[in-house]
């Protein structure tokens, strides 16, 4: 079945895949959310005064009023680590990137050089 004209998506093509995605895009697609992944499951050791005191209050009256304010205070800790994930991920991505590119510079330089020599 064909598809009206109208109804396509601009610039997509019927075999389109990724095995006809460029090396760079591919790397793109499974490189950052490994990355993140990665940088997710490092432990991260978060100490701060209010979680402290949080976490103290709440050992020593486990009230429903602390119980919240621990609750609170360990949902800031996740998005600090989420953050700090982030940004490890960033660092893993262009280290990655880098190598990367450092690896093609010096393969085709290499290649240059070799051609050069080889011409009389």
């Amino acid at each position: 079945m064909k598809i009206p004209f109208r109804y396509r998506l601009r610039g997509h093509h019927p075999k389109s895949s990724i095995f006809n995605m460029s090396v760079a895009r591919k790397l793109w697609y499974f490189l950052i959310p490994y990355a993140f992944v990665l940088a997710y499951l490092i432990p991260s050791f978060i100490h701060r005064r209010e979680f402290d005191q949080a976490f103290m209050a709440y050992y020593k009256n486990p009230t429903l009023e602390n119980e919240l304010a621990l609750r609170a205070q360990q949902r800031k800790n996740e998005f600090i680590h989420l953050g700090n994930s982030a940004l490890g991920a960033i660092v893993l991505v262009t280290l990655g990137y880098t190598v990367y590119g450092v690896v093609r510079l010096a393969r085709s330089s290499l290649k240059r050089t070799r051609a050069s020599n080889s011409q009389p």
